[in-house]
């Protein structure tokens, strides 16, 4: 028999704004259990033409503004020059 984790889907969250982050988040959150997963897609334009999440304070402040966002688990896929550099940040934002 399977774990449910492995029947699941998570949802993947690209965006360019905190704005349209706050929207997906929002939209994931209605399809996803509570204490289920979202992705974030970290960019900082090394590895792609696109830049997403600036920086960890604004997952903080999306999730600050919108405390239902809480039910939800980040995960996270850091695309930058450097994650070695920041991923204690994103740990401490949440992600």
């Amino acid at each position: 028999m399977q774990s449910e984790a492995l029947n699941s889907i998570v949802p993947s969250i690209n965006v360019a704004s905190a704005a349209e982050a706050e929207e997906r988040l929002s939209i994931a959150l209605s399809l996803v259990p509570a204490g289920g997963f979202a992705h974030l897609d970290i960019h900082d334009g090394s590895m792609s033409p696109c830049v997403s999440w600036g920086s960890p304070r604004e997952v903080q402040g999306v999730v600050a503004r919108h405390p239902e966002l809480s039910r939800l688990s980040l995960s996270a896929h850091l695309m930058t020059r450097d994650p070695e550099s920041s991923v204690a940040e994103w740990f401490e934002a949440g992600v």
